[in-house]
């Protein structure tokens, strides 16, 4: 099945309104190096978190594709994953998570 979501990879850019000021960091895809093509997101402001929520939003594409190999990578049937019959199985979780990334849930 085809992502419905923008490709990435992703990059974080920013965006100076005037000298010395970042006033928003764009999430998106790289244009020319360096620069965010198509904006998939926007921190509007700065604060002393904006950079690591960027970097966090850039990291979602390759997080769920890892996640989707995870999934299927796992030994257990669909029927055993759903019934949680293994403690340390984490496929339910990580099937939740790919879920609401793909607006299932």
């Amino acid at each position: 099945m085809k992502p419905k979501h923008t490709q990435g990879p992703w990059i974080v850019g920013k965006r100076v309104a005037e000298p010395g000021k970042i006033d928003r960091i764009l999430v998106g895809r790289e244009g020319q190096p360096g620069m965010v093509e198509y904006t998939v997101a926007s921190i509007h402001g700065y604060s002393e978190n904006a950079d690591d929520n960027a970097r966090v939003i850039a990291a979602a594409p390759e997080l769920l594709s890892y996640l989707k190999e995870a999934v299927e990578d796992c030994p257990c049937t669909v029927a055993e994953r759903a019934s949680g019959h293994l403690v340390r199985c984490r496929a339910p979780f990580w099937q939740e998570a790919i879920d609401k990334a793909e607006g299932r849930s």
